[in-house]
Order: structure tokens, then sequence, then C-alpha cells
């Protein structure tokens, strides 16, 4: 499906799997002390907008 956009995609995951991802679309280091508040179960928004990250 090379050259097809999406609008909206879904991620099923872990809390704990959203937190990596989160951590790694802000470029934070591994080895950093910092975790964002996701429980185990719930509904997270990313929002991307054409201006920059």
């Amino acid at each position: 499906m090379i050259g097809d956009t999406y609008e909206s995609i879904a991620i099923v995951a872990h809390g704990g799997v959203i937190n990596n991802i989160l951590r790694a679309f802000y470029q934070m280091p591994i080895n950093m002390d910092y975790y964002f508040k996701i429980g185990d179960t719930g509904i997270s928004l990313i929002e991307l907008t054409k201006r920059k990250r």
C-alpha cells in the first residue's frame, strides 16, 4: 500500500506499549526516568497537525 495515506489509525495495546510509543515519538532517552500517566485500560488520542511536533 505504498503511497496511501490514512486519516486515522487505531493501535490496540497495553498501557506500557503506548507509553513507549509516546517516548519514541518525543525522542526521549530510554534511560530517562519519566513515564506518562497511562492506565492499563483506556483510550488515548494523539492528534497530529501540519505544524511540527
